[in-house]
């Protein structure tokens, strides 16, 4: 006898191999469990898509890159302008070698002349004026130095020691070198900008569609707090890869989680469908179904089964004697003798069931069953079905009142 049983799969237990792989390609079971899991990812990617148009924090973000990518492509274009004018501005060396070697290193003579030494710092000076502003932002960027330093060099010109003709060629070459530099830098954070507008959209879009997803999981909390945390980075008004790629390698964690519980889902999802379907088809009647996973059926004839889809995705079931009214009244012998004969009944629907779900590719096997004991059978109050019909348009008619009211 089975009046209370348990039924369970090897291949879909935690032991066993991942839930989705485990089930054979072509079968029922796959089919159902694979097709519902991509309708749920259609369902949550167009969802995403229409709910990211209508972000502001993700268009206000857009609009911010935009506005850094252009000020970065002028600030480098500014300074490739300046790096050529600086190079057309150098001074030849003089070609008379033996007046060069005859005056001590630095001398500020008729070679070049001090006026056209001048004109190389005022050359300088105007050279910082056309660079971009934001290599002058920092107080101590290498620039701003270098920019002092040339209006020091023009006021020593005035004084009894003017500045040696090496120093201002040195500081061309350092004004050089750093231009290259901040050229360099520019191009890494131009670079960097691109990254963060990509990887940005595409983790929007994936945490997007995962909070959608998440619906049917334990980890839709986490996954709605790390959405509203990329939100707020894409507030700012400048981004910063390094804190997106933070929320990326935690989304990556959740993400693994959420699969796994979403392949659960499906996996009860199709057990569930299959279940109901044989069960209808073998004569049986759908009572009620319960948020805690438990539904309850009529067998042909009379009397009830409760069954329990389980978290590690056994199933187990108990039948239970109906009564037209509310009793504490034990069992007469009439009861017992119709509970039992419903008894052997449902023992055999069991075993048709059991072949049916592992006929679609779910693979179950009795592991545990015994006759419920007289003194435990389960009682419930059987409901007419026009019973039930009156109950629920007595809840319609109150749920429309109470609407009208508010």
């Amino acid at each position: 006898m089975s009046g209370e049983a348990v039924l369970i799969s090897a291949m879909l237990t935690p032991a066993g191999l991942a839930v989705a792989g485990a089930l054979a390609a072509g079968t029922m079971a796959a089919q159902l469990v694979n097709g519902w899991q991509e309708e749920r990812r259609r369902r949550a990617e167009a969802r995403m898509r229409e709910e990211k148009a209508r972000i502001g924090a993700w268009q206000q973000f857009q609009l911010n890159q935009e506005n850094r990518m252009e000020s970065l492509d002028r600030a480098r274009n500014q300074v490739r302008e300046q790096l050529a004018a600086l190079t057309l501005n150098t001074l030849p060396a003089s070609t008379d070698t033996k007046q060069q070697a005859t005056r001590p290193r630095g001398f500020l003579g008729r070679d070049p002349a001090p006026q056209e030494a001048l004109a190389r710092l005022s050359a300088l000076e105007q050279l910082f004026s056309r660079l971009p502003g934001e290599l002058f932002e920092v107080p101590d960027a290498p620039l701003v130095r270098l920019r002092e330093q040339v209006g020091r060099l023009q006021q020593k010109f005035d004084s009894a020691q003017p500045p040696l003709a090496e120093t201002i060629d040195d500081l061309q070459t350092v004004v050089d070198r750093t231009l290259n530099t901040q050229l360099e830098e520019l191009e890494r954070t131009s670079e960097a900008q691109k990254r963060l507008t990509e990887q940005g959209e595409t983790l929007l879009e994936e945490v997007m569609a995962y909070t959608d997803l998440s619906t049917e999981t334990d980890g839709r909390g986490d996954m709605q707090a790390l959405r509203d945390n990329l939100l707020t980075l894409l507030e700012r008004k400048i981004g910063r890869l390094s804190d997106l790629q933070v929320l990326v390698r935690k989304f990556a964690q959740l993400k693994e989680r959420i699969d796994s519980e979403l392949e659960d889902a499906a996996v009860r999802n199709g057990i569930g469908t299959r279940m109901q379907y044989h069960l209808e088809e073998m004569g049986y009647r759908h009572l009620s179904e319960e948020q805690t996973g438990h539904s309850n059926w009529q067998l042909p004839g009379g009397e009830q089964v409760r069954i329990a889809l389980q978290r590690n995705l056994g199933i187990a079931f108990q039948l239970q004697h109906e009564r037209v009214e509310v009793s504490d009244a034990e069992l007469s012998e009439e009861e017992v003798a119709f509970f039992r004969q419903q008894e052997q009944h449902w023992c055999d629907d069991l075993a048709e069931l059991t072949r049916r779900l592992s006929a679609d590719g779910f693979q179950y096997q009795l592991e545990f069953e015994r006759d419920v004991p007289e003194s435990t059978v389960p009682i419930v109050v059987v409901e007419d079905v026009d019973e039930l019909l009156e109950e629920e348009e007595e809840r319609w008619d109150d749920e429309k009142k109470r609407r009208r009211l508010t």
